[in-house]
């Protein structure tokens, strides 16, 4: 059987496993929405954490870096474990990433999360 004859759904979940990919669905959502609606307010936090905005245009540059490299790496993760298992592992990461967004307190720390979710998110 072929790569794309193996990935072919022949049936509909039903059950449980049908509700627990909703839920899924519904949780990635959530949390991609809430993290488009938090990435506006981090120019506010700059004052906070002593960051220029052109410190955070670099930071921003870098962050765009660091994720197109983790998708290199993160592309044939996927293909070797499948994607489902890479992409709840990496909803699972944002989620707790997401949260964490509340201990931001100084640059280090911002750098530090912002970062692992750039990371995450790719």
């Amino acid at each position: 059987m072929s790569f794309s004859q193996s990935r072919v759904l022949d049936e509909y979940p039903q059950g449980a496993h049908r509700w627990t990919l909703l839920l899924l669905t519904v949780l990635s959502t959530i949390l991609a929405s809430y993290e488009f609606q938090l990435a506006p307010l981090v120019p506010l936090l700059l004052p906070y954490i002593h960051l220029s905005r052109v410190g955070y245009g670099y930071f921003i540059s870098f962050s765009v870096a660091i994720g197109a490299a983790s998708a290199i790496f993160g592309g044939p993760l996927a293909d070797k474990y499948g994607r489902v298992l890479v992409i709840d592992a990496c909803l699972a990461a944002v989620t707790v990433l997401v949260f964490s967004n509340l201990l931001i307190y100084n640059l280090v720390t911002f750098v530090i999360i912002r970062t692992a979710m750039a990371i995450v998110v790719e």
